[in-house]
C-alpha cells in the first residue's frame, strides 16, 4: 500500500486501477458535519 502526505483543507478521492473513486477522504470536521445532518434526518422519520 502506498501512503502520501495530503493536504489537511481538502477532500481527496482514491481510485481503482480504472480511475474510478471508491472512497472519499475528507477533513474530520467535514465527517462530522455530514453525521450531524445525518443524525438530524433521521429524527424526521
Amino acid at each position: 500500500m502506498n501512503t502520501a502526505t495530503l493536504p489537511l483543507t481538502d477532500t481527496h478521492f482514491l481510485t481503482d486501477k480504472q480511475g474510478n473513486k471508491t472512497y472519499a477522504l475528507l477533513p474530520i470536521e467535514d465527517y462530522n458535519e455530514l453525521v450531524e445532518k445525518a443524525n438530524a434526518y433521521e429524527t424526521y422519520d
